[in-house]
């Protein structure tokens, strides 16, 4: 009796009344964030109504009327109202406004969740192609991309729960968008933004250096050109490593500091970085830039052991001095070897990137004399 005279009837205006509300809202250019406020509503003002004065059995019903009658027939203009719905919640940081939506829409069945979440994929696929193929940006475009990339993780956990579908929406809308330019000039530049990190920024500690690195790693995985990035990248690490010196001497640097004439700030951070790019590509892809680190052990080694002849040397030089000085006869040897200090790097021609060949090389009159110790 109860189904037949009150349920069934009621169920049937409710229904008319919720697909007019939500006709209305539309029509009305209501936004995304307004419609869905509008829609929680109803369903708590629904589950009140059950608690007040209906029987338990009208509940489920009647959340299906709002479900289907006011919620579904919009979900359309929800996600692809430019101006009022799903893009402008992601544009303007709405998580809590894109929480609600999504747990909305998980009434609504795995269809409408397949749609909230290609909408997702879409919009981060976008908004990063637009960043990559703008010629005008190449400066600013890698920097941009991190911040597009922490903004969209936040959302990710914040809003929609660091679901796994989500999450491998965004990793695919990303690596298209990173790909989405013909040439290999990206590669280039997260390259050149790993060169700035490495080489030292003023007020930044090794610390936070090491954590735009490890964000730039993820970046670095979406490309495909990793090969490009790879010569780019060799190039710059040995301008790195020759301005700084010695490996042994230099395996850290006072925190905040800048690498002193484009020389690695930090021997360590280089380790770090190559240890990561290992990880993510295997021992052959680094294999040439740990042998370039191995070279400037072994040309530490090499000038210690020539430094010590050169002590040995003079004070032999000074010992027969002394005694040409007892026999009364006259030594004058040049002491060049003492004064002039030698730093060379011993290279590894497959290590290291191809350098133009000198074929002469004229030494001031000083060190000339010096290749005769």
């Amino acid at each position: 009796m109860y189904d037949e005279v009150f349920s069934s009837p009621f169920l049937s205006a409710s229904s008319v009344f919720y697909i007019e509300e939500g006709n209305r809202l539309i029509n009305d250019n209501c936004d995304a964030s307004t419609f869905l406020k509008n829609s929680q509503f109803r369903l708590d003002q629904v589950s009140a109504q059950v608690e007040s004065y209906l029987d338990a059995r009208t509940r489920r019903p009647l959340l299906n009327v709002v479900e289907q009658s006011l919620m579904l027939p919009h979900v359309s203009a929800i996600l692809t109202n430019e101006q009022r719905g799903f893009s402008n919640l992601m544009d303007d940081n709405k998580y809590s406004d894109l929480k609600l939506m999504h747990s909305l829409f998980i009434r609504l069945g795995p269809t409408i969740i397949t749609e909230l979440k290609n909408c997702f994929h879409s919009y981060c696929r976008d908004k990063g192609s637009v960043l990559v193929k703008d010629e005008t940006r190449e400066k600013t475009v890698v920097k941009e991309l991190l911040d597009l990339k922490e903004k969209l993780d936040k959302i990710l956990i914040e809003s929609f729960s660091n679901n796994e579908a989500y999450k491998v929406a965004l990793k695919d809308a990303l690596e298209i968008a990173v790909n989405s330019r013909n040439t290999s000039k990206l590669a280039e530049l997260i390259a050149k933004y790993a060169d700035v990190k490495l080489k030292g920024e003023k007020g930044v500690t090794e610390q936070e250096a090491e954590e735009d690195l490890d964000k730039l790693i993820v970046l670095f995985r979406y490309l495909h050109s990793k090969d490009v990035f790879e010569a780019f990248y060799k190039k710059d690490l040995a301008k790195r490593l020759l301005k700084k010196g010695s490996v042994s001497s230099s395996s850290s640097s006072p925190s905040g500091g800048g690498g002193g004439g484009g020389g690695s700030a930090s021997f360590e951070l280089e380790y770090i970085m190559i240890s990561k790019l290992k990880h993510e590509c295997g021992n052959v892809f680094t294999s040439k830039l740990e042998g370039m680190f191995k070279d400037l052990d072994l040309s530490d080694d090499m000038i210690k052991y020539y430094h010590q002849y050169l002590i040995d040397s003079v004070r032999q030089n000074q010992e027969n001095h002394q005694e040409d000085e007892e026999h009364g006869s006259s030594h004058n040897k040049s002491s060049q070897e003492e004064t002039i200090q030698l730093n060379m790097k011993v290279l590894t021609l497959g290590y290291w990137p191809t350098y133009p060949s000198m074929t002469t090389i004229l030494l001031p009159l000083p060190l000339q004399q010096t290749t005769n110790i």
